[in-house]
């Protein structure tokens, strides 16, 4: 009998219970919740997670929106109250507070979210808690399923596999082991040691990523834009070689972050950060380079796709390569790219992207183009055509043969320096070593001779 009487009282309370929450369901729960179209390429993102499409109404009514697509999911937690994106979160930490917060919104607009959670003996605050739990781990899987269509599309877009070949040598001047994982978080060390966020627009393809990652890491300074070309960098085939090079510019710093100059590299202060030791690449370097190139657009012809842009660009680009080289001045990245910030008003002034710092560019190879091109006759020859021919004969037999008063660079004279480096002397000089004329011939021709004649 009591126990009867127990389970009839809580019969009444749990209708009194809907009775009291059924009313304020109504209210709560929009009329956009109901019916909420889908894109087709939304729907296969949510469908990869389970349970998720069962969120679809929640997005659309927080996110305001008609409709759920790829681009709402992309941006998941714009329309919420923090108004950040998920996956732009750049730390842990961060997001899991913005999923956090944004699956609070999704219950609140969407009651019917709590049927993924069974009644059980919770009551109705531990089962909104433990919903608002499930919600934060799918939005966490979804956020994740978005990073991998993201890398998934890289290579081809709706799912379609492309296979890229590479040759050996691409192969050669790649570095395999650069992962997606350490991106990521190279993305986090940029935004912490600049406050700056890396934006997906500008960053190249992994596998783009792989082959500045080789020069950069391996050979700690920048690409050499003959194994790389910035045609490689192109995402779209209408982008400029402008657009290229800063992509380029910027790949170089996500590459780089953290990594440390040399000892034996110049730096002269280039790569100096607040709070770390000098660095090989400067970022805020890069975004001053980056900016002026954009600010000096317009004056030129063309503008970034124009040749007199392309020329700078390609100049600028061996300019960066040859400075940072072993082989060349053995600068930091970060003071090389310093160098040429003030050398953007030049190079378009002049139009032939001559010069460049740190003494690797090459500065002046067009004017001793221009001057050789002037001293050419008509013929081709360069300098005096006469005096060539003569250099020229001299060269191919002895010179002395040719003129019988030429004397050449080692006068036969007593006392003068022959071409060993000893004194000329009448019957030899016995320091020196045998004569060949002497020792082939039997005798030397020379009155004088700086090499040692055997038997005198």
């Amino acid at each position: 009998m009591t126990g009867g009487l127990r389970n009839a009282q809580l019969g009444e309370i749990g209708r009194a219970e809907r009775r009291r929450w059924l009313p304020r369901l109504k209210m709560s729960t929009p009329l956009t919740l109901v019916g909420v179209p889908v894109e087709a390429g939304a729907r296969e993102w949510l469908a990869a997670v389970p349970g998720a499409n069962k969120m679809a109404p929640a997005i659309a009514a927080v996110e305001m929106v008609g409709e759920v697509t790829e681009v709402v999911l992309q941006t998941l937690g714009l329309g919420g109250a923090a108004g950040a994106v998920l996956q732009e979160c750049s730390t842990a930490a961060e997001a899991a507070a913005v999923r956090k917060a944004y699956a609070k919104e999704l219950c609140a607009a969407d009651k019917t979210l709590q049927r993924l959670v069974p009644k059980g003996a919770l009551d109705v605050a531990a089962r909104l808690a433990h919903c608002e739990m499930v919600v934060v781990r799918m939005l966490a899987a979804v956020v994740e399923e978005g990073r991998r269509r993201a890398t998934r599309g890289a290579g081809g877009g709706n799912g379609t596999l492309n296979v890229v070949t590479q040759s050996e040598e691409e192969r050669a001047f790649s570095l395999p082991s650069y992962k997606e994982g350490e991106v990521g978080l190279q993305k986090d060390l940029l935004k912490r040691m600049y406050n700056q966020k890396v934006r997906s627009f500008h960053l190249s393809r992994l596998s783009v990523l792989r082959k500045i990652a080789y020069w950069v890491k391996t050979m700690g300074c920048f690409p050499d834009p003959d194994k790389l070309p910035l045609s490689k960098l192109k995402e779209d085939s209408g982008e400029s070689e402008l657009t290229c090079f800063v992509r380029l510019l910027h790949g170089v710093a996500l590459v780089a972050a953290g990594q440390e100059a040399r000892p034996t590299q110049r730096d002269e202060g280039a790569g100096r950060v607040a709070g770390f030791r000098v660095q090989l690449v400067n970022y805020t370097s890069v975004l001053d380079l980056a900016h002026e190139l954009e600010s000096q657009r317009e004056k030129i012809v063309g503008g970034g796709a124009g040749p007199a842009m392309r020329k700078v660009v390609e100049t600028m680009y061996l300019t960066l390569f040859k400075a940072t080289s072993d082989t060349g001045a053995n600068e930091t990245i970060s003071l090389a790219i310093a160098r040429q910030i003030p050398k953007m008003g030049e190079y378009i002034l002049s139009g032939v992207g001559g010069g460049g710092g740190g003494g690797g560019g090459g500065g002046g190879v067009s004017e001793r183009k221009r001057k050789k091109k002037e001293n050419r006759d008509a013929n081709g020859r360069t300098g005096d055509p006469k005096g060539g021919k003569l250099e020229r004969e001299r060269k191919g037999k002895r010179a002395r043969d040719v003129d019988p008063k030429y004397q050449g660079r080692y006068p036969d004279e007593e006392g003068a320096l022959g071409p060993n480096g000893a004194k000329r002397m009448k019957g030899g000089n016995p320091e020196g070593s045998v004569c060949r004329d002497f020792q082939e011939k039997g005798g030397c021709k020379f009155s004088t001779c700086s090499f040692k004649h055997p038997g005198k």
